[in-house]
């Protein structure tokens, strides 16, 4: 959304990322939704994850080093904190730099958030760890806002794995259901 744009700087560059409104019918066509999810919001979907994608297909293409994505409503407030923090981070896989913290299963959400997540996040908190381990049998990481992939080597990995999870019939979904495929596969392991 061109009215997100203004509290980026030089520190950012913005990536040309798919407008929701051009999302034709074809594109849809290629992803799976819930039942009751409106057409602006399939749109708004397929445009985010095809967005997600280029970008790390640009990491391949162009063989790019430390690269941070996050979403246009996403912003950063120390970049020598994240420099430091990058520095640290695997060189292996992708590492979610935030995120939500979520049940494993969806028909599960609401009796995590009353019962389960403070518990959770309290354990994460107390272990005082830069770099934690998603333990996929107690939560997942949901919201890809901002994530660091070191180099095309990984790029090119989650994109092979996408693509092996979504063949033949099996329809694409929205880059945070990609991601969470990734994570029950320990292809992404990791988050900050």
């Amino acid at each position: 959304y061109s009215d997100r744009t203004d509290k980026y700087d030089e520190n950012y560059t913005m990536f040309p990322a798919y407008w929701w409104e051009d999302i034709d019918d074809e594109k849809t066509d290629m992803f799976n939704f819930r039942w009751n999810c409106k057409s602006d919001l399939r749109k708004k979907i397929c445009a985010c994850t095809l967005s997600h994608l280029e970008m790390i297909k640009k990491i391949v293409l162009e063989d790019l080093k430390d690269v941070v994505i996050c979403e246009d409503d996403c912003i950063i407030e120390d970049f020598e904190l994240l420099k430091k923090t990058t520095e640290l981070l695997p060189t292996d896989e992708l590492t979610y730099l935030g995120g939500q913290i979520n049940s494993p299963l969806v028909k599960d959400y609401r009796k995590f958030e009353k019962t389960l997540k403070k518990n959770v996040i309290d354990k994460i908190k107390n272990d005082k760890k830069l770099i934690n381990e998603i333990d996929n049998e107690s939560f997942r990481i949901t919201h890809c806002c901002c994530y660091y992939i070191p180099n095309k080597k990984v790029a090119q990995n989650i994109l092979d794995s996408i693509q092996d999870i979504y063949t033949g019939t099996r329809k694409m979904r929205a880059i945070d259901v990609c991601f969470h495929e990734l994570q029950k596969r320990k292809i992404i392991t990791k988050f900050v």
